[in-house]
């Protein structure tokens, strides 16, 4: 039984595969009792403590089932099953549920014992289910899996209040953490993914006068970078910037290119990520960046293009399709980088690159120093329109901050922890603790730097006249991308059309007949040809992107049960026209961006 469960095991989850296979079974059992309950079945104990009820394990699952769920789960929704015991649970919640499911059994051993008297092949091959006894592992889980509005239940036995009781508390306050942070990405996600692709398209006429920055891959090696952050600690610093000018090359994030050219410091690089209203913010400093160098996201405020400067370098987010697309044409030269929260990871991520080797975060603070929020010295008006939470500081002390910042915090910790890189990455703030970091006096930092006498804006003009060639052909495929798009979302929006007065036509003759019998088999003809519409629509890396929040609420809402009621059946085909009617909208919207594109592009 063992061994018929771990193979299917290591093809979810290899690592816990092989900790399993060379853990003894005399070893697994030291603390495990096994007896029967009242009910006859058999159940185990650990460390003399019995997991399942020992009147009737079954029931009892049963009942915490029905206790816990209150609403029908749907396959886009996870419940966590903390804790194994013999099983009933994780069986009760198998076959009640389409959800995917996680099981976290905190003792190993639990689990060695289980699989090797359970048979749990099938359960454990179903692609809903993954098994897991490390705690991160199971919380990066429900990171990478949940989204927004998606149900997540915890499901326990009593008994691992008492075994696991710390592991238990701290797991569900952490599942609530990690839920709040992915809620925060993905209503950010949902509310920008119009615009992120219509700036795509707006921003390949610029293409011109740019270049992607993993042209300039490795060319700093070795060097140091100081990023400047917006945080108020960032005012603190600027003198010493200022006199230690050459030690380092400067990256800024947008928010804090004003304070810099106010104090006479010219950055290198300056960063952008936002989408939208970015141009507002920079009225004071667009006159002042000719000479420096900026790094624009590919699906930036396109006003951003517009503005004078030295080089436009851009950077592409490997969560698009358009930059796997880029990358192959390329051949492997326009690489891209992983999303994140904040600017200042995003150019962590550009300058690590690049080569650079040691990193330097002024500004940084990550929470709020007494009332100012910027380096600027606006207020901190966020602390009440936003959610406050609190974290630690360098001391140990509990700081106000944003949840989104404190969201910014793990996402620092993970990259530091993941590219063990700590030794190399340095915090002037005051404010909160990032595991990792290592917090020093920029004065101090600066001690045994050495000044260099590096030429940035030559080494980017070098690299625009070396990479013409190789920037001509992508520059123009993206060009003729646009014309390709166009032509698709045409056609596209035609058999939307036709898709929705067929599909209005089949609930019109339901409603009037209040039975689909004679329209049985019109009706599945027309749902597979909205399937295979649906697919192409999927299939293509712009409008997949563009219609996420439409296809996210179709999904969770469609029923897919193979014994679906009538009033199931009803609902299901106005889900359908509701769909295909937004489909048509989205269509009519980006058309009217891609025209105005083709026409910037000369392709028309």
């Amino acid at each position: 039984m063992f061994q018929k469960n771990i193979e299917a095991l290591k093809n979810k989850n290899i690592k816990l595969a092989e900790e399993l296979r060379f853990m003894t079974l005399d070893k697994a059992q030291e603390n495990i009792g096994v007896f029967e309950a009242e009910s006859k079945d058999l159940i185990i104990s650990y460390n003399d403590v019995p997991l399942d009820g020992i009147y009737d394990p079954v029931r009892e699952a049963k009942t915490i089932w029905n206790k816990t769920i209150t609403k029908e789960p749907s396959q886009n929704d996870i419940i966590v099953v903390f804790g194994m015991g013999l099983g009933y649970l994780f069986k009760r919640t198998y076959i009640n549920s389409p959800s995917r499911i996680l099981l976290y059994e905190p003792r190993i051993e639990i689990l060695r014992f289980v699989l090797e008297y359970i048979d749990l092949y099938n359960e454990i091959s179903d692609q809903r289910v993954f098994i897991t006894s490390n705690y991160d592992e199971a919380l990066e889980f429900i990171g990478q899996k949940y989204l927004a509005n998606d149900m997540l239940e915890m499901l326990y036995l009593k008994s691992y209040a008492i075994i696991a009781r710390e592991e238990l508390i701290k797991f569900s306050g952490d599942l609530l953490e990690v839920c709040s942070q992915r809620n925060l990405d993905s209503n950010t996600i949902l509310g920008q993914n119009k615009i992120w692709v219509e700036n795509i398209f707006n921003n390949i006429s610029y293409y011109d006068e740019a270049r992607p920055v993993s042209y300039l891959e490795n060319n700093f090696e070795g060097k140091t970078a100081l990023i400047a952050s917006a945080g108020p600690s960032l005012a603190d610093d600027v003198d010493t910037i200022k006199n230690n000018r050459n030690k380092f090359v400067i990256f800024c994030v947008n928010k804090a290119v004003k304070t810099l050219l106010d104090n006479n410091i010219e950055p290198d690089f300056v960063v952008f990520a936002d989408s939208q209203y970015i141009y507002e913010s920079l009225l004071d400093a667009k006159n002042r960046l000719t000479n420096t160098n900026l790094i624009l996201c590919s699906r930036s405020d396109s006003s951003i293009f517009s503005l004078k400067a030295n080089s436009k370098l851009m950077y592409y987010l490997n969560t698009d399709g358009y930059s796997s697309f880029l990358n192959n044409v390329s051949g492997g030269k326009i690489k891209s980088v992983q999303p994140a929260g904040t600017v200042s990871i995003i150019s962590y991520f550009i300058a690590k690159s690049l080569g650079f080797s040691k990193f330097i975060f002024s500004g940084l603070n990550l929470a709020f120093k007494g009332e100012k929020k910027y380096a600027s010295g606006e207020y901190n008006d966020m602390l009440t329109s936003n959610k406050t939470v609190y974290v630690k500081d360098t001391n140990g002390n509990n700081i106000p901050t944003r949840a989104d910042y404190a969201l910014f915090i793990r996402q620092f910790e993970e990259i530091i922890k993941n590219e063990n890189s700590s030794d190399r990455i340095y915090n002037t703030a005051y404010g909160a603790y990032v595991e990792g970091m290592q917090y020093v006096k920029l004065i101090d930092l600066l001690k045994d730097l050495q000044e260099h006498d590096l030429p940035v804006n030559n080494i980017v003009k070098n690299m625009y006249a070396d990479s013409e060639k190789d920037w001509e052909i992508a520059k123009n495929i993206s060009a003729e991308l646009v014309t390709s798009e166009k032509s698709f979302i045409e056609g596209l929006k035609k058999k939307v059309s036709e898709t929705v007065i067929s599909l209005e036509d089949i609930d019109r003759n339901i409603e009037e007949n209040n039975s689909f019998e004679k329209i049985k088999n019109e009706m599945v003809i027309q749902l597979e040809a909205s399937r295979d519409l649906l697919n192409s629509l999927l299939n293509d890396m712009f409008l997949s992107q563009y219609l996420q929040g439409e296809l996210l609420e179709y999904a969770r809402n469609n029923k897919t049960s193979a014994y679906m009621e009538f009033q199931d059946i009803k609902q299901n085909i106005k889900l359908e026209i509701e769909l295909y009617k937004k489909i048509e909208t989205a269509c009519g919207e980006l058309l009217k961006t891609l025209t105005v594109a083709s026409k910037e592009n000369c392709l028309t």
